[in-house]
């Protein structure tokens, strides 16, 4: 389900799980700019989980201060506190105190009343900041999205086809291939004439290789 449908839930709490490189960050970060596409829809405020340490309002002051427009912030926080706005908080994993980080998460939601709020997490260590908040996971990329996805950095589909094929023989490899970050990794190195590694390490070891000794933007395919 997209995840703009489930805006339109009576549910407003939620917290979004998806693995590192899942595109927890690219989702929330997209969904903001569809609502923003609409004139009728609720207002997205995008905030990390670490500003929200001293509160919303001095975390939508900061934001606001951020785009030189700190006449919005007031306008924000009634939208909010109105119930038209979407709260997309993302990182709460990567908060140093995970029980404060909780504590400053349940407080901005219950501040927001009935407006939308959701808080982007992996799923090691996740707990719900408050009994209010259900769960959502991120889908790993189907079949036809990770020949999408490659075949914008490689265009010869059959070499796309195989590096598939070979990332479907092993759930290991299945796995790789269902994260975005990953499958963009093994993109780079198919494009730059590689065959696909078989172990994540080797991906990692050959892709930051390649990232650091090479000018990757400039290559004569561009990706689209």
């Amino acid at each position: 389900m997209p995840l703009t449908r489930v805006l339109n839930h009576s549910h407003r709490r939620w917290g979004l799980l998806g693995d590192p490189g899942s595109g927890k960050t690219t989702l929330l970060r997209h969904v903001a700019i569809e609502l923003l596409r609409d004139e009728r829809g609720p207002l997205p405020i995008y905030l990390k989980v670490a500003e929200l340490e001293h509160g919303l309002a001095k975390a939508v002051t900061a934001l606001c201060a951020s785009f030189n427009t700190p006449g919005l912030a007031d306008f924000m926080l009634n939208e909010a506190k109105s119930g038209r706005a979407v709260l997309l908080i993302d990182g709460l994993d990567e908060a140093v105190d995970l029980p404060a980080a909780r504590k400053w998460v349940a407080g901005a939601a219950t501040e927001v009343r009935e407006s939308q709020f959701i808080v982007a997490s992996r799923p090691i260590g996740y707990t719900e900041p408050s009994a209010a908040f259900k769960t959502l996971t991120i889908c790993p990329l189907g079949a036809e999205e990770q020949s999408e996805l490659l075949t914008r950095w490689v265009t010869d589909r059959a070499k796309v086809h195989g590096a598939l094929e070979r990332l479907s023989r092993t759930p290991r490899l299945r796995r790789l291939a269902e994260n975005p970050l990953l499958l963009t990794l093994v993109g780079l190195l198919l494009r730059a004439g590689q065959d696909v590694p078989s172990r994540r390490g080797d991906l990692y070891e050959r892709a930051l290789k390649h990232l650091l000794t090479r000018d990757h933007n400039n290559e004569d395919t561009p990706v689209v």
